[in-house]
């Protein structure tokens, strides 16, 4: 399977087109995230980028297109994983990302991913986490961190 940046994606000979991207907003919000080994000791890091931020109606899931219900919509983070050591990563990338929306307290996961994650070494690989919120939900706040550690917070603010 391979997507284009039009957001077509292409299944051998068949592709499918998804509907544009409602809103969009450019993070460009750079990490570095320890990799450790079996004994907890650190051996590389990873650079974790958090290109940009969509809001969707329609996504791929397993090669087939999931729509929204009425009423909610898909919250999307597009990132870019490098990987400068020698050997292959492999990780989650959901556990570096939480969000709060509304205000709230309450950490949510996104439960839509592509994990685990390999990034084969010394190269760059692009992946996607998702959720489904409402179409409601305002003041979305992104923390990110390693699980046990502190977290960075990033706002979302959508202009559509």
């Amino acid at each position: 399977m391979k997507k284009n940046s039009s957001g077509t994606t292409v299944l051998g000979q068949q592709k499918l087109r998804l509907n544009d991207v409602k809103s969009q907003e450019t993070l460009n919000k750079k990490f570095q995230f320890p990799i450790r080994d079996g004994s907890g000791k650190e051996v590389t890091k990873i650079t974790y980028l958090i290109q940009n931020a969509e809001l969707r109606d329609q996504i791929v899931v397993k090669g087939r297109p999931a729509d929204a219900i009425e009423g909610r919509i898909f919250l999307i983070l597009n990132l870019k994983l490098t990987n400068d050591y020698t050997k292959t990563i492999s990780l989650n990338t959901r556990d570096f990302v939480r969000m709060t929306i509304n205000g709230s307290n309450e950490k949510m996961a996104f439960d839509i991913h592509n994990d685990p994650v390999e990034v084969l070494a010394g190269s760059v690989k692009v992946t996607r986490l998702a959720m489904a919120i409402n179409t409601t939900d305002k003041d979305i706040t992104l923390l990110v961190g390693e699980v046990n550690g502190p977290k960075q917070t990033i706002k979302v603010h959508f202009t559509k």
